[in-house]
C-alpha cells in the first residue's frame, strides 16, 4: 500500500473496506493511527466548494483520523483569475478553508496542502502545467507556505503529455524552478497523459539533479574557502597541477555523475546505439529497479485481505473479470 489510493472510493463503503486492506498492512487498527498509510486527496472545483465525492473523501478521512492533501482546482482562465497572482490568492484560501473544515471536525489530524495552481491551455482546454501561469502561481504558494508557516508541501506536476519524453521535459523545467526556490516536498505528484514505468528512474534523476545542486549550491557564494585565491596564486596560470592538487581532489563530490545519463563523446555515444536517455537508458535502469523484491506479507495478512476483498466486492457488487 503507498501513496493516496483512496482517492478512487465512490462510497464510504469502499472507503471502510481500504480502511481494512490498511490495517492489516500495518499490523492492527492501532498501528494504523500511528502510521497511516496514505492520505486522503482534495480536488475540489473552486474555492469554498465540495462536491459529493469530496464530500465523501472528507467524511470518510473525519471517521478514521487519516491526514488530508487539499488542493483547489481555480482553473484559470475558465474558473479562476487569468493572473497567477489572483489565482493563488483564490487557491491559498481554498487551502486554508478545508484546513480548518477539517481540524474543527477532526482536531489533530495532519494536513499536507498540495499547492497547485491549476490553469487550462484555452487553445485545448486541458492542463496547462507547461504554461508560466501554472509554475510560477504553484511556485509563489509553496513560498508562502515555506515563508510564512515553516510547512513542508505536496506537490502536483503533471504533463498533460502522452510522449515520455514530453514529460519528462516539462516535469525538469517545472521541478527545477521549485528546486531553486527551495521548496521543501514531501512528493512530487507525477501525473501524465500516458503512465510509463520509466518515469520512475527519470524522476528519480531530476530529483537527484535537484539535491545535487541544492547540496553544493554554497560553492558559488564568494568566500575565501570557495575563490581560492591563494591556491590560483600558488598553481598559477597555465594550471596543470590542479587535477592533482589536494584542494580539488578534497572536493570530487562536488562533480557527481549522473544516475543514468550517457555522457560519452558524441562518437562513442553513436557507436553504442545512439540510446535515448528516456526511451532507452531509464528503461535500462528499470530493469535493475525490477530485480529489487520487496518483503512479502505474511500469508495469514494475504489470506485475510483476500478475504476482505472478496467481502468487499461481493457487498457492494463489484464484478471482477
Amino acid at each position: 500500500m503507498g501513496g493516496p489510493p483512496c482517492t478512487t472510493v465512490s462510497t464510504i463503503e469502499e472507503y471502510d473496506y481500504v480502511e481494512k486492506l490498511a490495517a492489516e498492512v500495518a499490523g492492527g487498527e492501532e498501528e494504523l493511527r500511528k502510521r497511516p498509510l496514505f492520505w486522503t486527496v482534495y480536488n475540489y472545483i473552486g474555492t469554498l466548494q465540495l462536491n459529493r465525492f469530496n464530500s465523501w473523501l472528507l467524511r470518510a478521512s473525519m471517521k478514521y483520523h487519516w491526514p488530508i492533501m487539499p488542493a483547489v482546482t481555480a482553473a484559470a482562465p475558465l474558473m479562476g483569475p487569468a493572473m497567477a497572482a489572483g489565482n493563488t490568492a483564490i487557491s491559498h484560501a481554498g487551502i486554508l478553508f478545508m484546513t480548518a473544515l477539517k481540524q474543527f471536525h477532526d482536531p489533530g489530524a495532519a494536513v499536507v496542502p498540495n499547492n497547485i495552481v491549476f490553469s487550462l491551455d484555452p487553445m485545448t482546454g486541458r492542463g496547462g502545467a507547461h504554461v508560466p501561469h501554472f509554475m510560477l502561481g504553484t511556485c509563489a504558494m509553496n513560498q508562502l507556505w515555506h515563508e510564512l508557516y515553516g510547512l513542508p508541501t505536496a506537490q502536483y506536476g503533471g504533463t498533460f503529455a502522452a510522449s515520455l519524453d514530453q514529460q519528462a521535459f516539462n516535469l525538469a523545467r517545472y521541478l527545477t524552478l521549485q528546486i531553486i526556490s527551495g521548496t521543501d516536498f514531501i512528493f512530487e505528484q507525477c501525473g501524465g497523459e500516458a503512465f510509463d514505468p520509466a518515469l520512475i528512474p527519470i524522476c528519480a534523476e531530476i530529483a537527484r539533479m535537484g539535491r545535487s545542486l541544492m547540496s553544493t549550491f554554497h560553492q558559488i557564494y564568494p568566500a575565501p574557502e570557495n575563490l581560492a585565491l591563494d591556491v590560483t596564486k600558488e598553481v598559477g596560470a597555465k594550471g596543470e597541477k590542479w587535477m592533482t592538487h589536494k584542494y580539488n581532489l578534497d572536493r570530487l563530490k562536488m562533480f557527481p555523475p549522473g544516475f543514468c545519463l550517457d555522457t560519452n563523446a558524441f562518437d562513442t555515444w553513436l557507436e553504442k546505439g545512439a540510446r535515448s536517455w528516456v526511451y532507452d537508458l531509464c528503461r535500462e535502469k528499470l530493469k535493475e529497479l525490477e530485480k529489487h523484491e520487496p518483503k512479502p506479507l505474511p500469508k495469514d495478512v494475504v489470506e485475510r485481505m483476500n478475504a476482505i476483498v472478496k467481502e468487499g466486492n461481493d457487498k457492494l457488487r463489484v464484478r471482477v473479470e
